[in-house]
């Protein structure tokens, strides 16, 4: 089993609770980004690595998005700022980089194995990573 929570849609969390919970206690950075924690005696959400002050419990809500807290009536952390987290994909960045390398390339076509032997990656990761 997974230790990211489900990512998918932007409603509350219900089902792993406690799991979530333990992450905010420990303020696990790997969850951030995953989902987000909101508060209803201050009306503030956070990622779950935030450094701010841990909230009860029975005042806490999970949601997979910032933007379904958002909607819920919440209010970003001003220190965490959970609307503006994108986590840092090395995989991500080479993803970019060779779609712009294929957008600026179309004339001509390119083997998987041209890809990786430009971006200096084998032809099976390239893919996997895709």
């Amino acid at each position: 089993m997974s230790r990211r929570p489900h990512k998918e849609g932007g409603t509350v969390i219900v089902e792993d609770r406690e799991r979530l919970w333990q992450a905010v206690l420990e303020r696990d950075s790997d969850f951030d980004g995953a989902f987000v924690c909101a508060v209803r005696s201050t009306g503030i959400y956070c990622r779950p690595g935030c450094p701010a002050r841990k909230p009860k419990y029975e005042n806490v809500e999970f949601y997979r998005l910032p933007q379904a807290a958002a909607r819920a009536g919440f209010r970003p952390c001003k220190r965490c700022h959970p609307q503006q987290y994108t986590p840092a994909d090395p995989q991500a960045a080479l993803v970019q980089r060779v779609c712009h390398y294929i957008d600026t390339n179309l004339e001509n076509p390119i083997t998987l194995e041209e890809l990786g032997l430009y971006f200096s990656v084998s032809p099976f990761h390239l893919q996997r990573t895709f």
